[in-house]
């Protein structure tokens, strides 16, 4: 019952502080190096920690209403940087699926950038599939995949419920995921909005996403590709906010 009263003690303090903006600023992940795969493009601008994309740049004078479809390119990876040190300690390493996980979040990242923009209902962009009048294009790359430390989140949670404070451990398991990205113009190249940004796991009392190797990145791609539209259709950017960096649960 003590342990229980715990817990829920941390819910309600977490809860009371998840609309801070020191909290989002202290739990998220700082901007990630940038890569060439934006070497001539606007400068970017860095963003407070609320925003979703924590460096953004997006051409003023364009009225994306003019724009009926989307095309969203094959997901680079060739950016992508390598494990070292404490990341690279890892299952998946071990058993070297790296390169297939990778390709498997590319397909995934741009599924779900597809979808999202064809949802949203202040810009409804189609998916074109051939550069033409009326469509932009949307180039992303993954430029950092640290895998969750899955199989360590699991045996942690375990002792956890018998060796008080093990299960804090899972905060050194945390996995990240960093992404570019450029939206241009179909038809003449020229550049409408350019970002970047790294996540890492969110903060939660129970993990659920953390017994996966790539749960949290997809979440982490998912609230991305649910943002970009918004903020492309909204004339109030700053009152656009990423998800909180804590949870109760998360799966």
């Amino acid at each position: 019952m003590k342990r229980f009263g715990g817990i829920v003690f941390i819910c309600i303090v977490l809860s009371s502080i998840v609309g801070c903006q020191s909290t989002y600023d202290l739990l998220r992940a700082d901007p990630a190096p940038k890569t060439s795969f934006l070497p001539n493009e606007p400068k970017m601008k860095e963003m407070p920690p609320t925003f979703p994309m924590r460096m953004f740049w997006i051409d003023e004078n364009t009225d994306f209403s003019n724009y009926e479809r989307i095309i969203v390119s094959p997901v680079d990876s060739s950016h992508t940087l390598a494990l070292r040190g404490w990341s690279s300690f890892n299952e998946v390493s071990a058993f070297d699926s790296y390169k297939m996980d990778l390709r498997y979040l590319s397909g995934y990242a741009q599924s779900s950038f597809g979808d999202a923009f064809a949802k949203n209902s202040s810009l409804s962009w189609k998916p074109g599939k051939l550069p033409g009048d009326k469509t932009a294009v949307l180039d992303l790359a993954i430029v950092q995949l640290v895998p969750t430390k899955s199989a360590l989140n699991a045996i942690e949670t375990v002792a956890g419920f018998f060796i008080p404070g093990v299960g804090l451990l899972a905060i050194f398991n945390s996995g990240e995921i960093a992404i570019e990205g450029k939206l241009k113009d179909a038809e003449t190249g020229k550049v409408l909005c350019v970002f970047a940004d790294r996540e890492k796991d969110r903060a939660a009392v129970i993990n659920i996403a953390g017994l996966q190797h790539y749960r949290h990145s997809e979440n982490a791609i998912d609230e991305w590709s649910r943002k970009l539209p918004e903020i492309i259709a909204s004339k109030n950017r700053d009152e656009i906010w990423t998800r909180s960096p804590i949870t109760l649960v998360d799966w």
